[in-house]
C-alpha cells in the first residue's frame, strides 16, 4: 500500500482525486487490505447495531484468510486459488464455490468468540480452497489433516494464541473423535512441516497431481499413490544425518519425486559432483520427473535468502527464455559466464549448499535437468542442540 501512495504522490496525484485512485488501485491489487481495513472501520463503528457487529467480524475474518492466502501463493504458486467470502447462518458450517467469482462462500454458525469463528471457518474453506484439485484423489483422513496443518499455519502467521487454543483444545479433539487415525496423521505432517517440506513439496507436488487427474474419475490407485507419496516425503523429513533411506523416492504412476541430500563433507571432498550427477542420471533412467536438492549450511540468516538463489534464479529466468525460443540449450552459451566459485567466499554458502548450488547448475548445463524453485529457510537440525540454521531446497525438473 505505502507503494502505490508513493507513486500517486510522484505523479501528482494528491487530495480527494488522490484518495480515489488509492482506493480504487487497492482494491485491484490488495483486496484483503480493505477488507482488514473495513473490518477495523466498522469495529470502530459496532455500537451502531447487530448488523454492523456482524459484517465487522465476517469482514475481519475474510481479510485474514485471504491476506493469508496471498502470502501462502507465494511460496506454493496456485495452492490456494480461491478468494473467501464469509457469512455467517443459523445452519451447519459448510462451503461451496463460486468459479465464476474464484472465491468460496463459507457459511458459518456465529459463535460466541471471534476466535472460534476463525478457526471454523478456515476448517470450512481448507478442503475447496487449499488444492482443490487434488482432494477427490486423497484418503480422507489425509485431506482432513492437511485442512488442520494449514489451518494452524494460518493462525501461526497471525500469533492468534487463542484460536490456536481453541483448535488445539476443542475443534481438533473433535475431529479426533469423528475421524479415525487423523491424531497420527496430523503429527506426521507436523514433523513434515518441521522440516519445511509440507508447503515446499508436499502441497506442491499434490497441487501439480490433482491438475494431472483432473479429468479422471477419483480410484483407490489414486488414494494410494498420493498416501505412499506422504509416507516417503516423512521417512525424507525424518532422515537422520548420514542415514541410507535405501530408495531413491516415489515412483509412482502420476508422482515421480525424489529427495537427496546434499552434505558428505569427506565424499564431496574426495569425490566431487560425481556422485550426486550420476544419481541424477540414474533418476532419469528409472522415470523420475522431479528432484528436490536438500542442503544446510551455518546458523540461520535472513540475508542468506538472497545469496543461495540469486545464481539459481538467473539459470531458471535463462532456461524460461530458451523454452520461448527454438533453440536447443547449448552448454557454450555458459562458458563466458562467472563461475559459480565466485560466490565461495559467501559467508552463507557452506560446502553443503555450495555442493548442492553446483550440481544444479551442472545438470542444467548437461541438459540433464532444468533449474525449478529455489528454497531458503531456516530449520533446526536433528542434533541435540537444535540449532536453527540455513536450509535450501533446489527443485529439479528432470528432462
Amino acid at each position: 500500500m505505502g507503494d502505490l501512495t508513493n507513486l500517486l504522490k510522484v505523479l501528482g496525484f494528491t487530495g480527494p482525486t488522490g484518495l480515489v485512485i488509492l482506493l480504487v488501485l487497492a482494491y485491484v491489487f490488495y483486496p484483503e487490505k480493505l477488507d482488514q481495513l473495513a473490518g477495523r472501520i466498522l469495529r470502530f463503528f459496532s455500537w451502531g447495531g447487530d448488523h454492523i457487529r456482524r459484517r465487522t467480524a465476517q469482514a475481519e475474518i475474510q481479510g485474514d484468510i485471504n491476506d493469508f492466502g496471498r502470502a501462502f501463493n507465494k511460496e506454493v504458486a496456485g495452492a490456494m486459488p480461491y478468494g473467501v467470502d464469509i457469512r455467517f447462518v443459523k445452519e451447519v458450517d459448510r462451503a461451496e464455490l463460486q468459479p465464476d467469482k474464484q472465491s468460496v462462500i463459507v457459511r458459518i454458525k456465529e459463535r460466541s468468540f471471534q476466535d472460534e469463528n476463525l478457526v471454523r471457518a478456515m476448517l470450512a474453506y481448507c478442503p475447496l480452497g487449499v488444492i482443490p484439485h487434488a482432494r477427490g484423489f486423497l484418503d480422507p483422513c489425509l485431506s482432513e489433516s492437511l485442512d488442520f496443518a494449514v489451518t494452524r499455519k494460518l493462525l501461526a502467521r497471525l500469533k492468534h494464541a487463542s484460536a490456536l487454543h481453541y483448535l488445539d483444545t476443542v475443534a481438533f479433539p473433535e475431529a479426533c473423535s469423528a475421524t479415525e487415525g487423523l491424531e497420527s496423521m496430523c503429527s506426521e505432517l507436523d514433523r513434515i512441516d518441521e522440516q519445511g517440506f509440507l508447503s515446499r513439496i508436499v502441497l506442491a507436488e499434490l497441487r501439480d497431481f490433482g491438475a494431472t487427474v483432473a479429468s479422471r474419475k477419483p480410484s483407490q490407485e489414486h488414494i494410494t499413490e498420493a498416501t505412499e507419496f506422504v509416507k516417503y516425503i516423512l521417512r525424507a523429513a525424518d532422515r537422520r544425518p548420514r542415514q541410507n533411506l535405501n530408495t531413491w523416492g516415489h515412483l509412482g504412476q502420476y508422482i515421480k519425486v525424489g529427495v537427496v541430500t546434499v552434505g558428505i563433507r569427506e565424499r564431496i571432498q574426495t569425490e566431487g559432483l560425481n556422485p550426486y550427477l550420476y544419481h541424477l542420471l540414474r533418476l532419469q533412467e528409472a522415470g523420475f520427473k522431479k528432484v528436490y536438492l536438500e542442503a544446510w549450511g551455518g546458523e540461520f540468516s535472513r540475508s542468506a535468502f538472497r545469496r543461495a538463489g540469486l545464481f539459481l534464479k538467473d539459470l531458471a529466468l535463462r532456461a524460461q527464455n530458451q523454452a520461448a525460443s527454438d533453440e536447443p540449450l547449448k552448454a557454450e552459451q555458459f562458458r563466458d559466464e562467472e563461475p559459480l566459485a565466485a560466490l565461495d567466499d559467501d559467508p552463507g554458502d557452506s560446502l553443503s549448499i555450495r555442493t548442492a548450488k553446483e550440481v544444479a547448475a551442472v545438470a542444467h548445463h548437461e541438459g540433464i535437468a532444468t533449474v525449478g524453485r529455489t528454497m531458503v529457510y531456516g530449520v533446526r537440525d536433528k542434533f541435540p542442540d537444535k540449532v536453527l540454521r540455513d536450509y535450501v531446497l533446489i527443485e529439479l525438473n528432470i528432462n
